[in-house]
């Protein structure tokens, strides 16, 4: 169990630092990807866990940005 020298994170502080939802922090510990402990009906994490996370994601939130279309040249050329 984590003592109280240790620097906790509610799901919506680590949110925050994650750049997801509370509600995303929570489905990330249910799938084992996040360590957390219970006290009462609170999830709390370490911030040097949700830091590591972080850093091993590495990526912005949201859905990823669809490749530029490749530009074509749309000169038209006239030969004689």
């Amino acid at each position: 169990m984590y003592n109280s020298g240790m620097d906790l994170l509610t799901t919506k502080q680590a949110g925050e630092i994650l750049n997801v939802s509370a509600s995303r922090v929570r489905q990330l510990v249910l799938d084992g990807l996040l360590p957390a402990q219970r006290i009462g009906r609170d999830l709390v994490l370490l911030r040097k866990d949700v830091e590591r996370f972080a850093k091993m994601m590495n990526h912005k939130a949201g859905r990823p940005r669809k490749k530029p279309a490749v530009a074509r040249d749309c000169r038209h050329t006239e030969e004689d």
